[in-house]
């Protein structure tokens, strides 16, 4: 197979375009000349106009991109709906020790419950999440 090229056609008749004019208008050529560079720019212009376009959706490696972006999407997903049960059952919980707990220990006691928690409950987190952290 041949090797191909993806070049930026629209860019090319552009340049073309601006040279031709630069041709024509650079006082220097005769008209002999400015017929040539006429029947040139002709065919430059239909060369490009006729140049076979890709479709970048085609190409394997933006295919390939594509699956890996549905794949980590996917696991991103699933891993934030995985947290929010994490942070859900960590909740039930802060809510149990709030709701039943402090009414029945001394206040001493129940701070130091509560710090005890409130650090299992972050090593749940960073233990759970191994996505980007904000901030």
């Amino acid at each position: 197979m041949a090797e191909q090229r993806l070049i930026d056609a629209n860019m090319m008749v552009l340049e073309e375009s601006e040279a031709y004019m630069s041709a024509h208008t650079s006082g220097k050529t005769s008209s002999v000349s400015k017929e040539i560079i006429n029947v040139i720019h002709r065919k430059i212009q239909q060369l490009i106009a006729n140049a076979p376009t890709v479709d970048p959706e085609t190409l394997p490696i933006v295919q390939k991109l594509r699956e890996e972006l549905a794949r980590v999407t996917a696991e991103r997903d699933a891993a934030v709906k995985e947290l929010e049960g994490v942070v859900d059952a960590v909740n039930e919980v802060n809510d149990f020790i709030d709701a039943e707990i402090y009414s029945l220990v001394p206040h001493d006691k129940y701070n130091a419950l509560r710090l005890n928690v409130d650090a299992i409950s972050i090593w749940v987190l960073e233990k759970e999440w191994r996505g980007a952290k904000e901030g």
